[in-house]
Parts: C-alpha cells; sequence; structure tokens
C-alpha cells in the first residue's frame, strides 16, 4: 500500500511550480507521520513514504523542470513573427566581436568579425564596421525574432527561482537540477529556431541577431551569478554564452555561403559606401 501511494497517488500532488509549496511541505509531513503510525501498529516495516519524502526536492525539481521546457515549446512552435526590435540591457557585452577563421564565402585579406549587421536595416546588407569607434556606453538595439524576448524573460525567471531556493529547505536539493534545465533551454532553441529560417527573407539575419543579443544579456546574468558566488551557474552561463556566440557566426557564416551570389552584391554596395 505505502509503495502504491509513493509511485502512484502521491505523484499526483506535487506541484510544478513555487506557488504550492506550503501544501508540498505538509503533504509530505502527512505521508513520514502515516508511515509512522503504521510502524507502531506493526503493519508494516517498509519505508517506501520516507524515502519518497526524503526525494521531495528531485521530485519537485524534474516536474518543475518538465514544465519549463514545456514553456519553451510553446515558445518555439507560436514561430519567429512578428519580429522584434530588442535593446540590450545597461552594461551588458555587446556581443559580436568575433574571431573567426577565413570562409569560403571571405577573400584572403578580409574576416567575417569585420562585419555587423546594421542595427536599422530594413533589407538584408552588411555594412562594414569599425569596432574600435564604436560608441561607448549606449546600449545596442537589435532587430530580432519573435523568440529572443520570450526565451530570455523564462530563463530570468529560471535564475531568480535558482537563487531562491535556498530558502525553501523542502525543495533545496532541486538546484542540482537547475545547470541541466538551462543547458536544454538554449539546445532547444539553437535546435528549432533554424526551422523557421525561410519565414521570411530577413529572419536569418534576424537569427544571427538573436544569438548577439541573447550573447551579450547572458554575459551580463553570468557577471551576476558571479557576484552572488554560484559559480556552478556562473560556468554553465558563460559556457552557454560562448555557445551563442559561436552560433551567431556559424548562422552567419552559413547564410552568406548560401546567398553567396548575394554577398557578392552586399560587398560591391559596401565598398561604394566607404
Amino acid at each position: 500500500m505505502t509503495t502504491k501511494l509513493s509511485e502512484e497517488w502521491l505523484e499526483r500532488y506535487i506541484p510544478s511550480g513555487t506557488d504550492n509549496l506550503d501544501e508540498y511541505a505538509n503533504l509530505i509531513a502527512a505521508a513520514q507521520r502515516f508511515e509512522a503510525t503504521l510502524h507502531r501498529l506493526g503493519w508494516t516495516t517498509e519505508t517506501s513514504l520516507h524515502n519518497w519524502s526524503g526525494r521531495a526536492g528531485e521530485l519537485w525539481g524534474r516536474r518543475h523542470n518538465t514544465e519549463i521546457l514545456h514553456r519553451i515549446q510553446i515558445i518555439l512552435r507560436a514561430g519567429v513573427v512578428p519580429t522584434a526590435r530588442l535593446t540590450a540591457s545597461p552594461r551588458a557585452i555587446s556581443s559580436g566581436e568575433y574571431r573567426v577563421a577565413s570562409s569560403s564565402v571571405s577573400s584572403s585579406n578580409e574576416n567575417l568579425s569585420d562585419w555587423a549587421w546594421d542595427e536599422d536595416w530594413t533589407s538584408p546588407i552588411p555594412v562594414r564596421r569599425n569596432s574600435r569607434n564604436a560608441v561607448v556606453g549606449i546600449p545596442k538595439t537589435y532587430e530580432c525574432t519573435a523568440i529572443a524576448g520570450p526565451l530570455l524573460t523564462v530563463l530570468g525567471g529560471v535564475l531568480q527561482e535558482y537563487t531562491h531556493l535556498r530558502e525553501h529547505p523542502i525543495i533545496q536539493s532541486a538546484r542540482l537540477l537547475y545547470p541541466d534545465l538551462i543547458r536544454k533551454m538554449v539546445a532547444l532553441y539553437r535546435a528549432a529556431v533554424v526551422l523557421h529560417a525561410t519565414v521570411q527573407a530577413d529572419i536569418p539575419l534576424r537569427l544571427v541577431n538573436d544569438c548577439r543579443y541573447l550573447a551579450g544579456e547572458i554575459g551580463l546574468m553570468t557577471l551576476g551569478m558571479s557576484h552572488l558566488g554560484l559559480n556552478e551557474i556562473t560556468s554553465v552561463l558563460e559556457e552557454l554564452r560562448q555557445a551563442m556566440e559561436s552560433c551567431a557566426v556559424t548562422w552567419r557564416d552559413r547564410y552568406l555561403v548560401i546567398h553567396s551570389i548575394a554577398y557578392s552584391d552586399f560587398r560591391l554596395i559596401s565598398s561604394m559606401a566607404l
């Protein structure tokens, strides 16, 4: 009976968020008291309910993670339009200062790191940029897809939860699951958004800007977690920041390779503008 309670009935009452943690704590305490009573009566020596109670944080974390990933899936399924214009947070590191090896679409004396997508473009035309002359202190604006903003909102909420889990002893152990959850969130984005690349002509460029915008914001989050001394989550965020920067370069390179003829026109227009 206690085994069935722990494996079937009690699972239905594990909350997926942080709103009903008091009720969850009461449920765990009641399960422990019930099994202790059965022991005193000599009805059983099993410890199924106590074992279940000991895994309360892990069980909550798994259900919560599933809920978060489901929210990410909904965002991704909604698609990349309507597109958005997003301004980086103050002090967010500007992403896009890359050092990339020459590609098949670059000449021997050109490097893709010398190119950036103009923030005000209305058509996919790259412009030459001297990053050393960039204005410091002015938040950068990116033309992004409809996915980048909601994804960042969910990620910020997850990090906020992570920093407050220590205030909830009943689920504190769920902190161990958060690094993998954050990796999966970004992995889902990277795997799914390229399927939307053909929705509009400008979407590939917006996907590149997504990565650059997210890399900068994640970099700021990394700094915040570091100041709080949360070393494990800091290293995960830094790993993801680098992954997003790399992804921006890869997608930009891929777009230029696929559109090599257009790229020749881009170079001509840019050289005339210099």
